[in-house]
C-alpha cells in the first residue's frame, strides 16, 4: 500500500523537475514547464471525465467550487462528466454527440463566460472534431 510518506519521498526524488504552487495555504505540485495562468489568454482544456486533474486530489476546492461538484459527479455516483477548465478552474461540463457528418459538443459552462473564454473553448474543440475526422459544432 503507498502512503503519505511515499509521496513526500516521491516528490522530494522529483524535485528539479516540479514547480510547488501554493493555494490557499495548500501546497500542490506541477511540473516545471506548466503554463502559469494570465489574464490576456484565456487557456482552455476539455478534458475526459475521470481525467486525473478532477481525480487527483481528495479535495478539489482549488480547482472547482463546492457549489458545482453535484454538476460533475450527479448523485455522487462515481461517474464523472467530462469537464471545461478555463486557467486552471472548472467551470463547466461538455458532452459529445458524433454524428454521421459532424460531432456536436454540448459545452454547459456553470456561468456565463467571457467572450474570450467562449472563443478559446471553441479553439480548443477542434483537435478533438480532428481527431474524429469530424468538423466539430458547438451547441
Amino acid at each position: 500500500m503507498v502512503g503519505a510518506e511515499d509521496g513526500r519521498r516521491a516528490i522530494e526524488a522529483a524535485a528539479a523537475q516540479l514547480a510547488q504552487i501554493d493555494v490557499d495555504g495548500v501546497a500542490y505540485w506541477t511540473a516545471r514547464e506548466t503554463p502559469i495562468w494570465d489574464e490576456t489568454s484565456p487557456h482552455v482544456a476539455l478534458l475526459p471525465g475521470f481525467d486525473e486533474y478532477m481525480l487527483g486530489y481528495r479535495g478539489r476546492d482549488a480547482v472547482l467550487d463546492p457549489q458545482h461538484a453535484q454538476k460533475i459527479v450527479p448523485g455522487s455516483n462515481g461517474v464523472f462528466r467530462p469537464i471545461v477548465v478555463v486557467d486552471g478552474q472548472i467551470v463547466g461540463t461538455w458532452k459529445a454527440t458524433s454524428k454521421q457528418k459532424k460531432v456536436a459538443l454540448a459545452i454547459r459552462p456553470f456561468e456565463r463566460l467571457s467572450a474570450a473564454a467562449e472563443d478559446a473553448v471553441a479553439a480548443a474543440a477542434q483537435p478533438y472534431g480532428r481527431y474524429l475526422g469530424k468538423p466539430v459544432e458547438l451547441a
